[in-house]
């Protein structure tokens, strides 16, 4: 737990967030997203996962325009809510 909270306290220092890094996230995420328009399968799955998650099957088509608007304070608003002050569980394992 001790190396877990080192690389938590050194990533906290945001140093890895710059313009070029959430720009490059975003790319790879709207590059993923791309294979949807090509596989109905895909699509379908986008429409369901949207459905359930978000409430509204209709949010599968505004997700371009949703990840194009994430700001870098998103992401640290988001870095801290579910990874640094997130609830932290440890396990255990015996041979």
């Amino acid at each position: 737990m001790r190396v877990l909270d080192e690389a938590i306290a050194e990533l906290d220092r945001m140093d890895w967030l710059t313009d070029q890094t959430l720009a490059s996230g975003k790319r790879r995420l709207l590059q993923d997203d791309a294979v949807a328009l090509v596989f109905a399968e895909r699509r379908a799955q986008e429409i369901g996962q949207s459905r359930w998650w978000l409430g509204d099957s209709s949010r599968a088509f505004d997700r371009t325009s949703r990840i194009e608007a994430v700001s870098k304070e998103d992401v640290v608003a988001a870095w801290r809510a579910y990874v640094r002050d997130g609830a932290k569980i440890r396990v255990y394992v015996k041979p």
